[in-house]
């Protein structure tokens, strides 16, 4: 489980970077250009990705813990929830933006808690209980970077929130279908 834990370091290291050392990350956009800076961002967090899929692979499971069966039909609808706050975390002029924060943060809170529940191998525990907690700690420190919440306006009609919801149902079909 080394390139698993390996991975997970570098996509956690990387995506908080920003958040608990802005003066560090604008000081490289300055010496970088913001595209290089961004690229070099993108293909590290391609590598962790790259360790954390590698490592999942080439891991041996143990067994923790035997999920709850009750709680697989839940688990499935907080992955679908999950999906659909992804997909409105695109869109800054919708409710979805008005009620939560972070939706892109909370959909993978969400994501990585319904998958715990469903998994019980160190694998498991170890992949989905990081990622939770890379979430919550994202959260809190932009949430410390950027200060006092403002609500953005609601513009967007009910068709294109119908729309994120369905996109969303539709995206967690296709991840259900050909998920293992």
């Amino acid at each position: 489980m080394n390139a698993l834990g390996l991975g997970l370091f570098i996509w956690v290291a990387v995506h908080l970077f920003p958040s608990v050392l802005p003066n560090k990350r604008q000081l490289l956009i300055k010496r970088l250009g913001n595209n290089a800076y961004q690229g070099i961002f993108a293909l590290i967090i391609l590598v962790g990705l790259i360790l954390i899929v590698l490592g999942w692979r080439t891991s041996v499971a143990t067994h923790l813990f035997t999920p709850i069966e009750l709680l697989r039909l839940p688990s499935v609808i907080l992955i679908i929830i999950g999906f659909i706050l992804m997909v409105a975390a695109n869109f800054s002029d919708t409710r979805f933006k008005r009620i939560i924060r972070h939706p892109q943060l909370t959909g993978v809170f969400i994501w990585a808690i319904a998958h715990f529940m469903m998994n019980g191998d160190s694998r498991s525990v170890l992949l989905f209980s990081v990622i939770a907690t890379w979430c919550v700690v994202s959260v809190l420190t932009i949430n410390h970077r950027e200060g006092a919440w403002i609500k953005p306006d609601t513009t967007a009609g009910w068709g294109k929130e119908t729309g994120i919801v369905l996109a969303g149902i539709v995206i967690s079909a296709i991840m259900i279908y050909f998920h293992s």
